[in-house]
């Protein structure tokens, strides 16, 4: 960033909210601002000059649109004192905290996925949307499973995080089928006790109940955690690429899951067929054993 020539430009009356709109190599593939642009390439000295545009002479008052956003995408990278002070600068003067910046998820989700606490509590504060979703259809209580940080997670719920929030069609997770999914005891026990729903669907494509990711993954105390929750061990499974969690558990060799599942169905009616099912997804992948143990049934 070249200081003294933007604070001549200011000064001899250029515009500082034209929107810059080609493509060109120097990285500004979309649509921004000056501001923007000197956010997104972390030029603090440049950010100062533009933000303080309006106290000049020429009493120009810059265009925050997604400032905040800009700025959080240099966060995932290191965050550092200065981003914390842009960020108080830009709440101070207005900034929309939910605006996303180009294609990039909103500020909060980016202040959860560096696990900063202090920064998610402040976003919150500024009005942040808890239960805003990303442009992949994810929330910032999703993304802070991901992590496994059971503090943010609590700040998220305590600001009124949908625990229930649906998954997205396509291989959408809620927060308890991620957790169960990434084999997180201590989360999904924090989620279930704060109520999340153990028998949430599955999304529609390449999606999981809690129970069903905890056979895939073999997360044997999860799967008898989820149990005791009263997950429903027949659960149908996603309508595309999907498995029901006896025909996951086998079909990944997972002993003692499919152990655990037999002994506590007591859905009798059809557990022969969904035995067969299980056995030859299990013999295809070479679980022998397996396979004669289910066409054994309960035996």
């Amino acid at each position: 960033g070249r200081t003294e020539i933007v604070q001549c430009l200011i000064e001899a009356g250029a515009n500082v909210n034209v929107l810059r709109t080609d493509k060109t190599s120097l990285g500004f593939g979309d649509s921004c601002t000056a501001l923007e642009a000197a956010l997104e390439h972390d030029y603090k000295d440049i950010f100062d000059i533009l933000l303080n545009a309006g106290t000049g002479c020429n009493s120009q008052i810059p265009g925050l649109r997604a400032a905040l956003g800009a700025t959080s995408t240099n966060w995932r990278y290191s965050f550092k004192p200065t981003h914390m002070d842009i960020v108080h600068k830009l709440l101070n003067a207005g900034a929309d905290v939910n605006r996303a910046f180009s294609s990039e998820g909103i500020p909060l989700h980016k202040a959860v996925n560096i696990r900063r606490l202090e920064l998610v509590q402040m976003l919150l504060d500024a009005g942040a949307d808890v239960n805003g979703r990303a442009p992949d259809g994810n929330t910032a209580l999703r993304n802070a499973v991901r992590t496994g940080d059971i503090d943010i997670i609590q700040v998220l719920l305590n600001a009124g995080a949908d625990i229930k929030a649906f998954a997205p069609i396509d291989r959408g997770r809620t927060a308890l089928q991620d957790a169960a999914e990434r084999g997180n005891t201590i989360v999904v026990r924090f989620l279930l006790e704060r109520g999340a729903d153990c028998n949430a669907p599955a999304a529609d494509s390449k999606g999981v109940t809690a129970l069903q990711a905890a056979a895939i993954g073999g997360h044997l105390p999860i799967a008898l955690m989820l149990l005791k929750a009263g997950a429903n061990i027949n659960a149908p499974a996603a309508k595309i690429s999907g498995r029901g969690a006896l025909e996951a558990a086998a079909e990944h060799g997972r002993l003692d899951i499919v152990a655990l599942l037999l002994e506590n169905d007591i859905d009798t009616d059809g557990l022969g067929n969904r035995c067969e099912c299980a056995a030859k997804l299990a013999e295809r992948n070479g679980h022998v054993f397996i396979a004669s143990m289910l066409r054994g049934g309960k035996n």
